[in-house]
């Protein structure tokens, strides 16, 4: 009896370059969020001795209650201007997760490319959903990994866990979303179609998986917006309330000069 010819896979490994992980390591910086975190204090620091500087020539303080009113400035503005990096850093952080998402969508595209390369014969074509979850598994999350640990180093594993939820939360719930598209339904009887015939015409395989990846960048954009909205909006809410809650002295201090 002779034996079927083994049906063809595409090594997704060789996306998993030095180049992509170089990208990843650029997105995660720490040196980065130092600097956003640094040049907020910093500005915000200007900013006070702007403002001391304004109070001791326009409002009636003496000597002592004015070094007082500036001090306590300088580091209550120190410390907003850091909390106020910090929350840049994080608002950063969450575009970062959909500029990941993003790269594995470009990369699905270029993948189903290559399968379409791989010609006529014995072929297992993913749909666009499965594709792109193999190249979150065995493309993104490998060179995240790598990233991430060539960044951190021994305190990588925490960063890694955290990772490894978030993006594979966020991978699952894109498939769900963009799988709800009438287009993408069509996708699959088209692929079904193409995987049918073990020696026929892969031609068409590629524009069927872009039909999935242009919805999923739309739901991936989507839900972008939305996370860094309903996350950072409670955060917003408490940097204002800290800030109210350090300025109270400040102005008191102002109004009763007055």
């Amino acid at each position: 009896m002779e034996t079927p010819p083994r049906a063809k896979q595409l090594d997704l490994a060789k996306y998993r370059t030095d180049a992509l992980v170089d990208h990843l390591v650029d997105l995660i910086s720490v040196p980065g969020a130092i600097r956003k975190v640094l040049s907020t204090a910093i500005v915000t620091g200007l900013l006070a001795l702007v403002a001391c500087g304004l109070l001791r020539e326009y409002a009636e303080l003496s000597l002592l209650p004015w070094l007082a009113v500036s001090i306590y400035s300088l580091v209550a503005s120190v410390a907003l201007g850091t909390l106020l990096g910090l929350l840049r850093v994080v608002r950063a952080a969450l575009g970062n997760i959909q500029s990941l998402l993003e790269q594995a969508l470009e990369i699905t595209g270029r993948a189903a490319n290559d399968y379409q390369q791989l010609g006529s014969g014995a072929l297992t074509l993913p749909t666009g959903e499965e594709l792109f979850d193999q190249v979150h598994s065995r493309v993104l999350m490998p060179a995240v990994e790598r990233a991430v640990s060539k960044t951190f180093g021994l305190l990588a594993r925490p960063l890694l866990w955290a990772y490894r939820r978030t993006i594979g939360s966020a991978v699952s719930l894109v498939i769900k979303r963009a799988s709800r598209s009438p287009q993408v339904a069509e996708q699959h009887k088209r692929i079904e179609q193409l995987t049918s015939s073990t020696v026929g015409e892969v031609a068409g395989y590629a524009d069927a998986v872009d039909t999935f990846t242009m919805a999923a960048t739309k739901v991936v954009q989507r839900v972008g917006t939305r996370l860094r909205t309903l996350a950072m909006l409670p955060l917003w809410i408490l940097f204002a309330v800290a800030a109210l809650l350090a300025c109270g002295p400040a102005l008191l201090a102002w109004w009763l000069a007055q």
